[in-house]
């Protein structure tokens, strides 16, 4: 498969989002935030159809909907499940262990962003756990615009991670965090998706990838009781 370069517009303001806003919790600096993850989006949010808004026909616009107190209280309702999930991290956590948490604060999240900009939001806030997807992504694994459709691809990209070469890509391209560096590894080994800069990381996940997962090393087993 042939490599493409990474968009340099994400590899330049990675780090510098990180550093704008205290990601650390999750309910501060949510103005800042949204600024941030819009920075990554190919539309202006005045423009964007909001999936999470309403049925398709009378769908709105993510500006449309927006207001800082709803914004406020979507994540604050997501703070409530994923309030003990800041030590945790893909590459070793037992994924069904924390189902109900991550679908209990992916659900605010996707409803009051879209879960584009929502999973942005979440990788930012818990970088080392969510990784970021976008609609080419749900389309080439034929996975769901829900939390559920998210959760199935946290299990195929902690699989990936699991392979040894993956990793060693991974920890080469983003030394100080796997999940970053394999989102960088995945863009570069897979071909350009057609929506053009599609969201933040425009990646396309081959669709072979659940026909393939047996392939990968087995995730973290059940803690013993």
């Amino acid at each position: 498969m042939n490599m493409k370069q990474y968009n340099r517009w994400y590899v330049a303001t990675y780090d510098v989002i990180l550093s704008i806003a205290d990601w650390q919790n999750l309910t501060s600096d949510l103005e800042r935030k949204l600024v941030c993850i819009f920075a990554w989006m190919p539309q202006a949010i005045m423009n964007v159809s909001h999936s999470g808004s309403a049925k398709q026909v009378n769908r709105k616009t993510k500006s449309d909907i927006f207001d800082s107190q709803l914004a406020a209280k979507c994540v604050r309702r997501a703070a409530s499940y994923l309030k003990d999930l800041k030590d945790r991290e893909l590459l070793s956590v037992y994924l069904p262990e924390i189902k109900q948490e991550v679908l209990g604060g992916c659900a605010p999240i996707f409803e009051l962003l879209g879960s584009a900009a929502g999973s942005k939001f979440l990788h930012f806030s818990y970088p080392r756990l969510f990784p970021m997807w976008d609609r080419s992504l749900r389309k080439g694994s034929r996975l769901s615009d829900s939390p559920e459709g998210y959760f199935e691809y946290m299990n195929i990209f902690q699989r990936e991670l699991h392979r040894s070469e993956n990793i060693e890509c991974a920890n080469r391209e983003y030394p100080s965090n796997p999940v970053r560096g394999w989102d960088i590894c995945r863009m570069q080994k897979s071909p350009a998706s057609n929506d053009g800069a599609a969201s933040g990381d425009d990646l396309r996940l081959d669709m072979s990838l659940k026909r393939r997962a047996t392939d990968f090393t087995a995730p973290p087993t059940a803690p013993s009781p």
